[in-house]
């Protein structure tokens, strides 16, 4: 029978050298910023994304990983914000107005 050695089998060194790369769990971006350092092949990116989607520690901790959404704050017309003045400070705040297309 003529079977490849694990050695020279390139989709399981590929697939090997992406989950090294991977050990920090860092997510897709960072993994494929790191083998940019040093490795290419014809969709590699791809391979990481898939490899990095389905890591079991990532996904047991992906959850805890999310960032809250950001909140809106109603605003009055005049742009007051209500802040109470700081003691010897100066407020500033950067209000940005989000205008409709028509």
């Amino acid at each position: 029978m003529n079977t490849i050695p694990e050695n020279d089998n390139p989709t399981k060194l590929r697939r090997n050298m992406i989950r090294k790369i991977h050990t920090n769990h860092n997510g897709i971006e960072a993994t494929i910023k790191l083998a940019k350092e040093s490795l290419f092949w014809p969709g590699m990116n791809s391979q990481i994304k898939e490899i990095v989607q389905n890591c079991e520690i990532c996904c047991k901790f992906a959850d805890s990983q999310r960032k809250a959404p950001m909140q809106s704050h109603n605003l009055q017309k005049n742009g007051d914000l209500n802040i109470p003045p700081l003691r010897h400070t100066t407020n500033k705040v950067m209000v940005r107005q989000k205008q409709q297309l028509k």
